[in-house]
């Protein structure tokens, strides 16, 4: 065996937490290994150190036999490690082949010119050699699909001579035929020599697509084996600590109070058309589809994120104005958007500040925060939702992104809304945190909350959900209660059938 790369007793500490204890692991020249852990299992962490974003407190790190210490990203990326991060690094501004060459000088000329003609062909030759179909390279990344985008960060990778790609969770935003097409690109990969870390909470694509997984837990590595040598179960039963959680959520025939949501035939061109619906007080009512199918979009038009074309939203038979998130906010209508960085939190924050955002009215007087009364009302959320912290003024950035999930909903729950609108609520989040907060959801409903839940999982859809709506092509198709739910059906629905 040709080991690319050896890791020998790692750790790295955190204020208040030890996220990487005593781990050695190990990584042979071209295999496709899966890294996973539930969120805080230390497993982004580990490949941040080897990625140079974080520098290791203890251990040795040798690539290609040589021992290593990088103390920058950069500095990893010149000995041939790159990263493609769940959230796309590319500027969407620039065109794919300017992102997949920037930082490198070999198209300038003496003078300093840029040889663009040079540089776009050199770059199609790059994507062609990952066989796939053709992409338009001179247009704004921006203007691309997700899929394709991330097609050109692995081309940027490739362009550089990376030996090890880092893929974190790349296919949280791809539908199943661009999954497939992804898990094909790394197959072409592997054949180059270049090796592969996958982190990803998809369980079912470790069977579809790695050679070997490495399970952590608490900062510590568990066990590493051939894909071949495991079971699904015994990952699961590994990496989480299931007691307390039963597997499914038991409920009876929901009853639920009155309509608190009224969506009457609310449409945006080219991307959903005369959708319609009743949310009442102590539903979950799920909205799914496959990615792309305009659910997202239904949710943020409802709550003001985006401007809707037609239609009427009414909560509590008030209607809400048209791109208006104030007025929504104001008569306790609660957003959760599928991007918690972008949308939910301010990152370079601390908890508590982020926490206490939406009730800053409540807990100041004269212009002043009471800090006393502030630090309680945190403190209880913290407690209440079971978030993982050192205290609460660690910054926001520095939390797993379950717990990041739970300090989004805790700010919304301080806000005492009636009406709470979840997209994607556990993307990204391990087993064990995503059926914490599918307990969450249900015991929203049954204080009296009414709660979209807008999921692309079908699993999830089905754990936490009263009645389900599913979308297809921006058009509502089908609608099912709890008591008859069917999963083929609404599989089949969400291909149109």
């Amino acid at each position: 065996m040709d080991t690319i790369l050896r890791m020998e007793r790692i750790v790295k500490t955190f204020p208040g937490v030890r996220a990487v204890d005593d781990v050695s692991f190990e990584l042979e020249r071209g295999e496709i290994h899966a890294l996973v852990g539930h969120n805080g299992a230390g497993k982004s962490t580990l490949v941040k150190i080897i990625s140079g974003a974080y520098q290791r407190d203890g251990g040795d790190f040798y690539l290609d036999g040589q021992s290593v210490n990088f103390s920058d990203p950069g500095q990893a990326i010149a000995a041939g490690i790159h990263m493609v991060y769940q959230e796309l690094d590319l500027i969407p501004f620039l065109s794919g082949s300017e992102n997949i060459y920037l930082g490198q000088s070999r198209f300038h000329n003496r003078l300093g010119f840029i040889d663009h003609r040079n540089k776009l062909k050199a770059a199609q030759e790059l994507v062609k050699r990952l066989d796939v179909e053709k992409i338009d390279l001179t247009i704004p990344v921006g203007e691309l699909s997700v899929s394709k985008q991330q097609i050109i960060a692995i081309a940027k990778a490739i362009s550089a001579n990376a030996k090890i790609i880092i893929f974190d969770e790349p296919t949280s935003a791809l539908n199943e035929s661009e999954t497939r097409k992804l898990f094909d690109i790394m197959r072409v990969l592997t054949k180059e020599g270049v090796t592969l870390i996958l982190i990803t909470h998809r369980l079912d694509e470790i069977f579809d697509i790695a050679d070997r997984v490495t399970v952590m837990r608490d900062g510590k590595l568990i066990f590493t084996r051939p894909v071949n040598q495991v079971k699904k179960q015994e990952i699961i039963s590994t990496m989480t600590d299931m007691e307390g959680l039963p597997s499914s959520y038991e409920r009876s025939t929901p009853e639920f109070g009155p309509t608190l949501l009224n969506v009457q035939d609310i449409s945006v061109s080219k991307t959903f058309h005369n959708v319609s619906f009743d949310l009442h007080k102590g539903e979950v009512l799920g909205l799914t589809g496959l990615i792309g199918c305009g659910a997202i979009e239904v949710a943020r038009s409802i709550y003001g994120a985006s401007q809707r074309d037609s239609g009427e939203v009414k909560i509590n038979n008030r209607p809400i104005k048209k791109g208006n998130t104030e007025d929504a906010a104001r008569k306790r209508l609660a957003f959760v958007s599928d991007d918690r960085k972008r949308d939910g939190l301010v990152v370079m924050g601390s908890v508590k500040t982020n926490i206490s955002l939406t009730i800053l009215d409540q807990i100041s007087r004269f212009g002043f925060v009471l800090r006393k009364k502030e630090n309680q009302i945190v403190r209880q959320m913290i407690d209440k939702l079971r978030i993982r912290v050192s205290s609460e003024d660690q910054l926001v950035s520095t939390l797993s992104g379950g717990n990041q999930q739970k300090v989004v909903l805790s700010k919304w729950l301080l806000k005492d809304s009636e009406v709470l609108l979840l997209c994607e609520p556990t993307r990204g989040i391990d087993v064990a945190t995503k059926r914490e907060i599918h307990h969450m959801i249900r015991d929203f409903a049954a204080n009296g909350m009414g709660v979209l839940v807008v999921s692309s999982e079908i699993d999830e859809i089905l754990e936490t959900c009263d009645r389900v709506l599913v979308l297809y092509e921006g058009q509502i198709i089908g609608e099912v209660t709890y008591n008859d739910f069917n999963r083929a059906k609404i599989i089949n629905w969400m291909y149109g059938e």
